[in-house]
């Protein structure tokens, strides 16, 4: 069971300005390109101290999947899956490596008087070439981990 949370005493919600929320790139060992990209979704202040403000924070990660020609031309007559997809050997899901960081994703905000930096981290991709998505690409499911840095603006 879920534990309830008492929204009075997590903080105050707190608007945020979006300075930059670039897209980054990452090649994976089947030749695919992942883009993807770290959005704020909401700010909780949770205090404040010598270290800056705290916050409590979520985000939403698009990912667009930009696979080769050769990895495409083997999903042609593979059935269209829209929705989830049980992440399990059945369904014909596999790891592949992450072989280079083009360009992270990282995302600027300004609450207050601050500079909130988010850094997406891609921890592990695994695909299934059982089905495809509305682009032709196979099936890519991406876990991934984010790093918060807070710095005072300098006026």
């Amino acid at each position: 069971m879920a534990e309830e949370i008492d929204i009075d005493t997590l903080g105050e919600q707190v608007d945020f300005k979006i300075e930059k929320e670039d897209w980054g790139t990452y090649i994976l060992s089947d030749g695919t390109k992942l883009m993807a990209r770290v959005i704020l979704r909401d700010a909780i202040r949770r205090g404040e101290d010598a270290h800056g403000i705290s916050l409590a924070y979520s985000v939403m990660v698009p990912v667009r999947v930009v696979a080769q020609d050769d990895v495409k031309s083997h999903m042609k007559g593979k059935p269209l899956k829209i929705g989830p997809v049980p992440l399990d050997k059945e369904h014909g899901w596999e790891e592949v490596e992450i072989v280079k960081t083009e360009r992270p994703a990282i995302s600027h905000y300004i609450i207050d008087s601050y500079r909130v930096t988010i850094k997406l981290e891609i921890i592990s991709v695994i695909r299934t070439l059982k089905y495809k998505d509305p682009g032709g690409n196979p099936l890519y499911n991406v876990r991934w981990n984010t790093t918060l840095k807070i710095s005072k603006l300098r006026r």
